[in-house]
C-alpha cells in the first residue's frame, strides 16, 4: 500500500490522467513472442505489423479499484481520489491549486510543465523524503521551464549519480 499524488496543469487535464490509468484503449499494443509491447512508429518491424496493433488494456484494471471513485466533477470525469484493492490511494491535484501540506506520499507524478511547478516540486520533495518515495515528471519539454530543465540536468550529471534519489521504474509496476 501507499499514497500517490498525481498533479496535472488543470482540472480537465486530470481527466486525461484518469483515462490513461483506468480506461482501456489509450495506447496500442502488439503481441510478440514473449508477450505484449507498445509498438513504435520508429521501429520498421512494428510498422510492418501495424494491422496487428490492438487497443491496450487499462494500466490499472477495474478489479483493482476498491469501491467507488471520488469525483471533483462526475459528469466531466474529473477525479479526486481512487482507492485500490492493494492498499494504494491515488489523489489527483491541479498545479493551479495549493499543494497539500503535512501529508506523506510514496509516489508523486507531475504531468506536464506549468509555471507553478516550482511551488509544487518544493512541496512534493518534502512529502516524498520521509518515506523515500518516487517522483515521476512526464512532459514534452515544449516550454522548457527552468524547474523542469534544472531537475533533468541535475539527474543526468555523472557527479550527481549517487546524490540524486531518483530511480527509473515502470509506473504500472508500482501499483501491481
Amino acid at each position: 500500500g501507499g499514497v500517490a499524488a498525481l498533479v496535472g496543469p488543470s482540472l480537465k487535464h486530470l481527466r486525461l490522467l484518469y483515462h490513461m490509468l483506468f480506461k482501456g484503449g489509450q495506447f496500442k499494443v502488439l503481441k510478440t513472442a514473449t508477450g505484449w509491447k507498445v509498438p513504435k512508429y520508429t521501429d520498421p518491424e512494428d510498422v510492418a505489423r501495424i494491422r496487428e496493433w490492438e487497443p491496450g488494456p487499462a494500466l490499472i484494471p477495474k478489479r483493482m479499484v476498491a469501491g467507488n471513485v471520488s469525483w471533483e466533477d462526475v459528469k466531466e470525469e474529473i477525479p479526486t481520489s481512487v482507492r485500490l484493492t492493494n492498499g494504494w490511494t491515488i489523489y489527483f491535484f491541479s498545479f493551479e491549486s495549493e499543494p497539500p501540506r503535512g501529508v506523506f506520499w510514496h509516489l508523486a507524478w507531475l504531468d506536464e510543465e506549468h509555471p507553478r511547478a516550482k511551488v509544487w516540486l518544493s512541496e512534493v520533495r518534502a512529502r516524498l523524503m520521509s518515506v523515500k518515495g518516487y517522483l515521476i515528471w512526464s512532459a514534452t519539454p515544449e516550454s522548457a521551464t527552468a524547474t523542469f530543465y534544472g531537475l533533468q540536468s541535475r539527474a543526468n550529471r555523472p557527479d550527481m549519480k549517487d546524490k540524486v534519489p531518483y530511480k527509473q521504474t515502470k509506473f504500472f509496476q508500482i501499483f501491481s
